[in-house]
């Protein structure tokens, strides 16, 4: 669980905590819709739980996940036959599936604090708001749904740790297979954002995850070098509204019409979910009939 915690009611509180903060390194910020979500990526949230029945092992849980290195393939070869070989790296089309809504294994941030919170406010929760201020007041008002959160992390912390490195790492001259290689989560950045128009306005950057399916905000050795700050439901219309008046931030700034990509992509990934929930159904009978 992350240590520092605060609630902001406004954007000037917002702005505040940014500036009071500039020093600690808190360079990279994800909006999230509810602050109960904790740092996982959608590869890790749709896992299959598989028990091991066998004597001797019968608490051993293992899981099955998304396998991206063959939706990677699928998607490459999907995306090539409708628009042409562009010559991407495997780390790009990776950023390109994330940006799209493909579950990968990379979970998406901003270097710029105003975008996150625009994703953490753009849409409203429907709860009940007059247990709002009980909900926020309790042991555990940073996992509720009365609320939504801005995640505040050390990338340069977070890749000393887990790739003894303090630079941001760029994949783009890694083939994808070698990240079957890593273990824990690290902070990595495209090389030429201005590729895409999205990730060029969302100034997006990201956290890969490797084989261990354990969210960014479960590691201990983290927790002091992150920050969650808490904007209760009832402030997020007027906090939006403030985001596109005073900064001109909403939806049609940070999702840009890119010729006919934005057409294409969604229609591999309806092919690609489909295919996903007939491999699980397959699964499922077959444990069935074990």
């Amino acid at each position: 669980m992350i240590k520092y915690r605060i609630i902001v009611n406004s954007l000037t509180e917002y702005l505040k905590v940014i500036h009071r903060t500039e020093h600690l390194d808190f360079f990279w910020y994800r909006g999230q819709r509810y602050s109960e979500f904790q740092l996982e990526p959608s590869r890790f949230r749709d896992k299959y739980e598989i028990r091991n029945n066998e004597p001797y092992f019968t608490n051993r849980v293992s899981y099955r996940v998304r396998d991206d290195l063959k939706a990677l393939k699928d998607f490459k070869r999907a995306y090539k036959r409708e628009c042409g070989d562009k010559g991407y790296s495997d780390i790009y089309y990776l950023y390109l599936m994330q940006h799209y809504g493909v579950p990968t294994r990379l979970l998406d941030f901003s270097t710029n604090p105003l975008v996150a919170l625009y994703f953490s406010v753009a849409e409203k929760n429907d709860v009940d708001l007059n247990k709002e201020e009980y909900a926020l007041s309790g042991t555990m008002f940073d996992y509720n749904c009365e609320s939504s959160a801005v995640y505040c992390i050390d990338p340069h912390y977070v890749n000393r740790h887990s790739f003894n490195t303090q630079d941001i790492v760029d994949l783009s001259s890694y083939n994808f297979k070698t990240l079957n290689n890593l273990d824990f989560p690290i902070c990595i950045k495209p090389r030429e954002i201005s590729i895409d128009k999205r990730l060029e306005k969302q100034k997006g950057v990201f956290v890969c995850y490797g084989t261990m399916i354990h969210p960014l905000d479960y590691y201990s050795i983290d927790e002091n070098h992150m920050l969650k700050i808490i904007i209760p439901n009832s402030k997020r219309a007027k906090i939006k509204r403030q985001l596109k008046r005073e900064f001109g931030i909403d939806e049609t700034f940070l999702f840009p019409d890119e010729n006919d990509t934005s057409q294409i992509v969604p229609r591999i990934l309806e092919r690609m979910e489909k295919r996903h929930k007939d491999n699980i159904q397959k699964i499922k009978i077959s444990s069935l009939i074990k």
